[in-house]
């Protein structure tokens, strides 16, 4: 394989990559709004409202790093 061809795939590895963890962003995104609202609505606890809160904020952290790794990836090679 070309060094062109290894460039290109990787490149494509990285736009995958960065396409699966926006849609994981909004998934998150559209998780917090939800307990958000059962939240008001006292559909759940003060409890699992703070633990579920706290889940999707540390996935959504962990989410945001990877998108920055990536795209930083991604400007190293279209730069």
């Amino acid at each position: 394989m070309c060094q062109l061809d290894e460039g290109s795939q990787v490149a494509d590895e990285i736009e995958s990559g960065i396409k699966g963890l926006e849609r994981r962003k909004k998934e998150l995104e559209d998780e917090f709004e939800s307990i958000e609202k059962r939240f008001k609505e006292q559909q759940i606890s003060q409890d699992d409202y703070a633990k579920e809160r706290k889940r999707i904020e540390r996935e959504f952290i962990e989410v945001m790093d990877r998108l920055t790794q990536y795209r930083f990836q991604r400007s190293g090679i279209t730069g």
